[in-house]
């Protein structure tokens, strides 16, 4: 897509649920037949900040999921990117995930994600059945650095 008509179509796309990622030429000292490219952004549906390519007054929740499924115990991360807003907490669920099933439904976020085996097969099911946003299934190599609950209250 030329450059000009980028926000139109990242919009047009992320909208949709998918993911957009954007490529520039890398400064070289000299012109090249093929310029090395690299992305220099990334955008999800949760994580626009872009005034052009946000829905007005609609909240733009990512919401970070993990289940402790030996206590039925779930961390949760909601962040609206395009208001810097940024909260954490947990809750104990019911065997049937009525808690879960609130939050989600509640929030209604743009963007759901979840560290892969970070959440029980029932608990993907009411994810799946009630969430009309994009869900990512994150990598451990992805995910990096993991604090279980108490490592991540005395950060």
């Amino acid at each position: 897509v030329p450059l000009a008509a980028y926000e139109l179509w990242a919009s047009k796309f992320v909208a949709l649920g998918h993911k957009v990622a954007r490529m520039d030429q890398v400064a070289t000292d000299k012109p090249q037949a093929n310029q090395e490219r690299q992305v220099t952004m990334y955008l999800t549906p949760g994580t626009l900040v872009d005034g052009m390519l946000l829905e007005s007054h609609k909240p733009n929740f990512l919401l970070a999921l993990h289940e402790d499924a030996i206590n039925d115990t779930f961390g949760v991360c909601l962040v609206d990117c395009s208001l810097a807003q940024f909260r954490t907490g947990q809750f104990e669920d019911t065997e049937h995930n009525t808690l879960l099933e609130t939050l989600v439904l509640q929030c209604r976020p743009k963007e759901l994600i979840y560290r892969r085996g970070g959440l029980e097969a029932r608990s993907v099911q009411v994810v799946r059945r009630h969430c009309d946003a994009l869900v990512s299934v994150l990598d451990e190599s992805v995910c990096g650095e993991h604090w279980d609950a108490e490592g991540t209250r005395e950060k």
